[in-house]
């Protein structure tokens, strides 16, 4: 019985034309994924065992340590229990010229033999790898979307943000998800105001076996948020994807909401250092980018987070190996870091405190609540 692939050379190059064509047809569907909504950037904290993927980066306490305002026309929609839509901006440029236009994939069987030749096949293999270069490119490109509106540093940052969260994470474990839940006066106003912020929503569990009172007693449970600055409503969007979709972590369930403490922090004033001493300790966060034989890294800290490393030095240490570099740190790799400090207004809410200023979403004194809320919100200038 005959081989169903025959040995002989014109088969093979068919076979390797196949594979080419092939290469060039998932290239040009991963163009089209990278071009789709892409979801937010996840806040990730050091988790043994775990590795973290993206740009953004956050380190808890209890571990070892813890996207300028340009805007385009595109814009990545994911929908959430809340019925809120996540605005992520989609970078034109990085799929300009995109489109794969080879009229080898496209001709007759009576063509196919002009298409076996080595150097057509050479020619198809260096488009692939020029289409792969401008993909990664345009990537990357995205990754230097941070800013926030000029007033984001003025925005008052209340328990109430944290409320929010705990409303929209318990409505949605409830399958209560269509039902409204009341805007932070803060919010409210960030919108009159039309200021777009970076954000972050952080969910920590207590540890029963270690819990005392303070931070040391909680533990990270999922930490999902941006560095671009997006609608004000957006921010509430990530009080649910940090607790069902960060990859580190099973989703939170209903029964473990009464042991979790919310943190919700807004991020401002964004700024290139000039060198990676320039920033100071307290007051900014950095994200950093930067190349090592070919290969790109990127890494954030919070501001809160920098602070338990004590030093700078430390601190942008901690980044570089947070950013997943593990090799050696010369002087010519600090000089070449693309460094960009920011800062931040955070606050936090643990569930007895939720519970006790506001009161649990649906229950009767809560509705009391609100509506004394949304009269004073609406009295507000």
């Amino acid at each position: 019985m005959p081989s169903v692939c025959p040995p002989s050379r014109p088969g093979g190059r068919l076979v390797s034309l196949f594979a080419a064509v092939a290469a060039l047809f998932c290239l040009n569907a991963s163009v089209c994924y990278f071009d789709a909504p892409i979801k937010l950037s996840q806040a990730t904290e050091s988790v043994p065992g775990k590795t973290d993927v993206f740009d953004v980066s956050l380190t808890s306490s209890a571990a070892s340590g813890g996207e300028d305002g340009r805007q385009t026309e595109r814009m990545a929609a994911k929908s959430s229990p809340t019925g809120e839509t996540v605005i992520m901006p989609i970078d034109e440029s990085s799929t300009a010229g995109g489109e794969i236009q080879d009229e080898g994939i496209y001709a007759n069987a009576g063509d196919l033999a002009a298409l076996l030749t080595p150097n057509r096949m050479l020619v198809d293999l260096q488009r692939l790898l020029e289409q792969m270069r401008s993909l990664s490119m345009g990537i990357r490109h995205r990754r230097h979307a941070m800013g926030a509106s000029p007033g984001c540093k003025d925005v008052d940052v209340t328990t109430d943000f944290v409320r929010w969260a705990f409303d929209i994470l318990i409505s949605g474990l409830q399958n209560r998800a269509g039902e409204a839940t009341r805007l932070p006066s803060g919010i409210v106003q960030m919108r009159r105001r039309g200021l777009r912020c970076p954000a972050f929503v952080t969910w920590y569990q207590r540890d029963p076996e270690v819990f005392n009172g303070s931070e040391d007693g909680y533990e990270l449970r999922g930490c999902i948020g941006t560095l671009s600055a997006i609608p004000p409503e957006t921010i509430g969007q990530y009080a649910w994807t940090a607790a069902q979709e960060d990859s580190r972590f099973p989703p939170v369930e209903l029964d473990e909401v009464s042991a979790l403490k919310g943190t919700v922090t807004v991020l401002h004033s964004f700024e290139t250092a000039r060198n990676y001493l320039d920033w100071i300790l307290g007051m900014h966060g950095l994200a950093a980018e930067f190349d090592v034989n070919g290969k790109h890294y990127s890494g954030v800290f919070l501001p809160q987070v920098l602070l338990q490393f004590e030093t700078k030095e430390n601190s942008v240490v901690q980044l570089i190996r947070k950013a997943e570099y593990f090799g050696p740190i010369s002087k010519e790799l600090l000089d070449s870091m693309q460094l960009t400090r920011f800062q931040g207004t955070h606050i936090s809410l643990s569930f007895p405190e939720y519970k006790e200023e506001y009161g649990v979403i649906g229950q009767a004194s809560r509705v009391q609540k609100d509506k004394l809320m949304e009269k004073e919100a609406e009295s507000l200038p």
